[in-house]
């Protein structure tokens, strides 16, 4: 695994997270090179169909958030840090 272009894809990740929840909010996708190349309702369908696809590299595989698993995350964090 190239930890650079993981890294890569991970800034991405971060930049595009709003455009993503609005498009695939639950679902998994697969990102290489700021490109989704796979999107499933799973991470073995994703696994799937990269194999299916001869992709032999290995993309960064993420189960998009929903925006309740945010708010949920949120609140959690904010009850946490006010509990300190």
């Amino acid at each position: 695994m190239d930890i650079a272009q993981l890294q890569v894809d991970d800034e991405w990740l971060a930049d595009h997270l709003d455009e993503l929840i609005e498009l695939y909010a639950g679902r998994v996708i697969a990102v290489h090179q700021g490109v989704i190349i796979a999107v499933g309702d799973s991470e073995a369908e994703v696994y799937r169909q990269l194999r299916e696809r001869g992709i032999d590299h290995m993309p960064l595989v993420f189960r998009v958030p929903r925006l309740e698993d945010i708010h949920s995350i949120l609140i959690a964090s904010h009850a946490y840090h006010v509990s300190l």
